[in-house]
């Protein structure tokens, strides 16, 4: 689901420093997203949460050792790509990126 906002500011001296701003804040997370390297099983459970909406119980939508399934988990935790929301683990901006470009080059 693409999103487009549109914001105005009171002076075009505003404009120019929000535009920097949101270019830094992009530039940053594309950086990131770079140097991660999703595994198969990463893949699997960061796709399966945004199929759930961005947010679901693991246990829900992936099948397979829960332990694995759970360690897998807390290493896209520590990757800042899943966060504890309030019913399950949640995609945080990077992990929804990283879906996102998944989705986009399986399905060009």
């Amino acid at each position: 689901q693409t999103v487009t906002s549109i914001a105005t500011v009171p002076n075009e001296r505003a404009l120019n420093v929000l535009g920097r701003y949101i270019k830094i804040e992009y530039d940053e997370a594309m950086e990131d997203l770079e140097t991660f390297d999703p595994t198969e099983e990463q893949l699997e459970i960061l796709v399966s949460i945004y199929s759930a909406g961005g947010e679901a119980n693991i246990a829900d939508v992936v099948t397979g050792d829960v332990a694995q399934t759970s360690m897998i988990l807390d290493t896209l935790r520590e990757a800042g790509l899943v966060a504890d929301g309030e019913s399950g683990a949640a995609l945080t901006r990077k992990g929804q990126m990283i879906v996102s470009s998944y989705l986009e080059s399986v399905n060009a």
